[in-house]
């Protein structure tokens, strides 16, 4: 999977890159180089798993409701696969911000020195944070469309009644 990703999930780093984070982490960090290398395998790693996850969760999803629409003969409104992808994309925005105990104990312990458990949720936080707003982007786009009459999956004989 990575080979699809890593060269998306590059560009997104490279996009994301504030050159004023950069250079304090220049000055703050023991090894940047190191760091820096560190931070962006992990991510690289998440955001290839949220990819496969999150791609399959779309599917099923919408799988589910046109199923529902075909079995009730197009009865959901078009809007409704929109309102799906946006549903989805707030849980995983969300999910940064929901954590336990053992997570938060983790991300906010003291170390010696850098801290494992604060950059791999970070990478964790970064790569649904982009899927996130990706699957939001989606949602509203397909709304958007099936408000304006582009998109219309009407079933003209409902083999359901035939």
């Amino acid at each position: 999977m990575r080979r699809f990703t890593d060269p998306i999930g590059t560009r997104l780093l490279e996009f994301f890159t504030n050159e004023a984070v950069k250079e304090d982490a220049n000055e703050r960090l023991n090894d940047p180089g190191s760091a820096v290398r560190e931070a962006r395998e992990l991510f690289l790693d998440y955001f290839a798993r949220r990819t496969k996850t999150y791609l399959i969760a779309s599917i099923v999803l919408l799988v589910v409701i046109g199923a529902i629409d075909y079995g009730t003969c197009g009865g959901v409104p078009n809007q409704s696969y929109g309102l799906a992808l946006d549903l989805l994309g707030a849980t995983v925005l969300a999910r940064g911000l929901l954590k336990g105990p053992y997570a938060i104990a983790a991300e906010s312990g003291q170390y010696l020195s850098e801290s494992p458990p604060l950059r791999r949720a970070l990478s964790e936080d970064a790569a649904d944070g982009i899927w996130g707003i990706a699957l939001l982007i989606t949602g509203i786009l397909v709304q958007f469309l099936a408000v304006a009459g582009v998109i219309n999956f009407t079933l003209q004989n409902c083999p359901l009644y035939l």
